[in-house]
């Protein structure tokens, strides 16, 4: 069999932009795979162990504060079960890490606004739960469907880093041709 390479374009129609000009080849894209989970597979063991206890404290000390400073009661709850929940920022930023083509700007930048923009859904998760506590019960069924939002938000902020990535993949995700221009 032939080395099978995924013949990519970046937008503007010259070869992949994000993978130094040459065609992205199917081993390339199964050894992102195998460092995929031979890097997230460790460090969400060490975040288990290590750090989601101390991000949960960190995120109720934020709720603290602010529902101190609103006059809002606080119940602290959210961080059992639902704490299983905030691996969310390894799978994300080790996508980001792997992503072929973006520059150290856009992986640092995109890493801390995505990192930013997955603890605000997990904070508005604490305040769903906490206010369904207060209400009073049937605190899974009121928020069952947000969880499974939460867990497709760091996805969706890795497509928003990584779109020039996709593009050049993905041919369905290129940019049309503006008048005038002919396709390739």
């Amino acid at each position: 069999m032939e080395n099978a390479a995924l013949e990519v374009r970046d937008p503007s129609g010259g070869k992949d932009a994000s993978n130094g000009g040459r065609p992205l080849s199917l081993g390339r894209l199964l050894l992102l795979l195998v460092l995929f989970f031979a890097l997230t597979i460790p460090l969400a063991w060490l975040w288990h162990q290590w750090g989601v206890a101390r991000y949960v404290a960190f995120l109720f000390a934020i709720m603290q504060t602010l529902h101190d400073t609103l006059g809002w009661p606080f119940a602290g709850k959210g961080g059992g079960g639902l704490s299983l929940r905030f691996i969310s920022h390894v799978p994300f930023l080790i996508l980001v890490l792997l992503t072929p083509g973006l520059s150290w700007r856009r992986r640092i930048l995109g890493g801390l606004l995505g990192s930013v923009f997955i603890a605000a859904t997990h904070l508005f998760m604490i305040t769903l739960v906490n206010a369904a506590f207060l209400g009073g019960g049937g605190v899974f069924r009121k928020v069952a469907p947000f969880i499974l939002i939460m867990d497709g938000l760091p996805l969706l902020a890795w497509l928003v880093v990584a779109r020039d990535f996709l593009r050049s993949v993905v041919p369905g995700l290129r940019e049309e041709p503006r008048t005038g221009e002919t396709p390739d």
